[in-house]
């Protein structure tokens, strides 16, 4: 049975570095899925390459996070969990000013990963994802 793809849709995603920590020093962000827009915006940023390719993490992220859990949540330099901020339905820029571009990396390419596959040429396909990874993010706008 085909299951629908819906807002309702969330997981907790761990940045990979933080799974080597005790649990109640992970932090958890709340991931949805990439709607066909995002998606379709994505792809041509990629097609275009060069600069409009470095802005596909912010995109991303912009329309794809959803929060911070309250079990694993995203604490500031003292200890304090930030508060997650939104406004219809994009993550503010001040959110992502806070997580720096290894972070912001990690998770953009945790929702490329859900409509990007690699071709049949695995190494290729991973060489293509490494090579967008590293593209430097521009800031993001609103």
């Amino acid at each position: 049975m085909a299951i629908a793809i819906t807002k309702k849709n969330r997981e907790v995603v761990f940045l990979e570095a933080d799974l080597e920590l005790p649990e109640d020093q992970r932090t958890g962000f709340i991931m949805g899925p990439v709607a066909q827009e995002v998606r379709d915006q994505v792809t041509s940023m990629i097609a275009v390459g060069a600069g409009a390719a470095s802005q596909w993490k912010t995109v991303l992220l912009r329309h794809c996070l959803l929060g911070f859990s309250d079990q694993f949540p995203f604490r500031d330099e003292d200890g304090d969990p930030i508060k997650f901020a939104a406004k219809k339905g994009v993550v503010k820029t001040s959110i992502l000013e806070m997580m720096d571009l290894e972070m912001q990396t990690e998770l953009a390419g945790n929702r490329l990963e859900t409509f990007i596959k690699p071709d049949n040429d695995e190494d290729e396909g991973e060489k293509e994802l490494s090579d967008l990874e590293k593209s430097e993010p521009l800031s993001p706008t609103a």
